[in-house]
């Protein structure tokens, strides 16, 4: 599948399959289509997509770093410059959940440890990017 149902327009398919995450976009389209999201809001997740992957070239980052503290910083800028939206989190779990799926990115981390004050900086990361959702 590929976005073009989804953008017509040539200009606007070449800008979304730019940066890192480009190769993923039509892989995460037909994602989005298979479960059933309404055009429009497939259209949406696919914008953002591509503003993370540009977002991603922007700071030098390949795919393969992209994490749930990497994806906080996206969203914290894209907030800082207006563009926050309620459901840019949800979506970026989404694509996450994608990656890893098809083994883009390495899974989350599991961390264990039942000492009861053990906390490590990322697990708080990790907290804060799902309180978003």
């Amino acid at each position: 599948m590929s976005i073009e149902m989804f953008f017509p327009d040539l200009a606007i398919r070449q800008r979304l399959y730019s940066g890192p995450l480009a190769v993923h976009i039509d892989a995460f389209a037909e994602r989005l289509t298979t479960r059933g999201y309404a055009a429009s809001t497939a259209r949406e997740r696919l914008r953002l997509t591509a503003n993370l992957s540009r977002w991603l070239d922007r700071h030098k980052l390949a795919a393969g770093s992209l994490n749930e503290p990497c994806i906080c910083q996206f969203l914290d800028d894209r907030s800082r410059r207006g563009y926050a939206a309620r459901d840019n989190a949800s979506t970026c779990r989404i694509f996450l959940a994608h990656l890893r799926e098809v083994d883009c990115i390495p899974a989350a981390p599991t961390v264990i440890d039942d000492s009861p004050f053990y906390c490590p900086s990322t697990l708080v990361k990790t907290m804060h990017f799902s309180a978003r959702l």
